[in-house]
């Protein structure tokens, strides 16, 4: 069993609740169902969902961290330079390797320094600023929860919450410009939606409220242009109720072990419309 795991069993017997001292390894290797799972579950199968996958590249993964990791306020600690101008050559595999079970964001300098100018980007927009610097605003708390309808284990590790204003927020790097229209396409694409569903649901049963749930999008590119968008009620209601059914999957899946694709034994495939005039 992994340390990380052996330490939660240890320390979270009730497994269930608010802890603020949990690291990135610790919360990802602890039990409990996640967004990740739903949204994979949603987007692709439920056989790809439960199994393990590399859908993006160490430097697209990295790179969000860090921004997530910078925007909290723990540059120095959290995402390092390093002595490191490329990913290549032993010394950096081995670094980066170390840093990984430090659970520490280790970026080389150009992929650094593009990091800080979004984390800056994000700081300049007034309204995500002003979230941020809330008095009552909590970053990265691990929030655990027996779902009240299913009986399963969730967890949810919100960017950022407030409590006087019921507000949570999730940072997001972004390959476009960040226009509604682009923004809105992948929100519907990568199930953004019923990860906001599904943070509200463990939040709330904490007694963390869920007003407004936000999304501080900020491009990859320079020059790093940032939005800000907010669901609304209508909008997270279709999400909630689909989120019911989903997690109802999960549980009867949990129940009999299937977590196949659901795909028939063989796809008979016909001619389509479009052949006669594009082959």
């Amino acid at each position: 069993m992994h340390e990380t795991k052996d330490k939660w069993l240890r320390e979270y017997k009730q497994k269930t609740g608010i802890f603020h001292n949990l690291t990135n390894n610790e919360y990802h290797d602890s039990e409990g169902i996640s967004s990740s799972f739903v949204k994979k579950w949603l987007t692709t199968t439920p056989y790809h969902a439960s199994q393990p996958s590399e859908d993006l590249s160490p430097s697209v993964v990295d790179i969000g961290s860090g921004v997530h990791a910078m925007f909290e306020g723990k540059n120095r600690k959290q995402a390092v330079i390093g002595k490191h101008k490329t990913r290549a050559g032993k010394a950096w595999a081995e670094d980066y390797q170390q840093a990984k079970e430090d659970g520490v964001v280790l970026l080389p300098e150009g992929e650094y320094a593009k990091a800080l100018q979004m984390t800056k980007a994000l700081w300049k927009h007034k309204d995500i600023r002003k979230i941020a610097r809330n008095k009552t605003a909590v970053k990265e708390a691990s929030v655990y929860t027996i779902d009240e309808k299913t009986g399963l284990l969730l967890k949810a590790r919100p960017d950022l919450y407030t409590t006087d204003k019921g507000i949570i927020m999730d940072v997001k790097t972004f390959g476009k410009i960040p226009t509604e229209r682009n923004f809105f396409r992948q929100f519907v694409d990568l199930g953004y939606g019923y990860q906001a569903a599904f943070y509200k649901r463990v939040c709330e049963q904490q007694g963390i409220q869920c007003i407004y749930f936000a999304f501080a999008v900020v491009e990859k590119k320079a020059p790093h242009s940032v939005n800000l968008f907010l669901m609304s009620q209508e909008l997270m209601r279709m999400y909630e109720e689909r989120l019911d059914d989903v997690l109802e999957e999960i549980k009867e899946a949990e129940k009999t072990g299937d977590y196949s694709t659901g795909w028939p034994s063989f796809t008979m495939l016909h001619p389509a419309e479009w052949m006669d005039t594009q082959l």
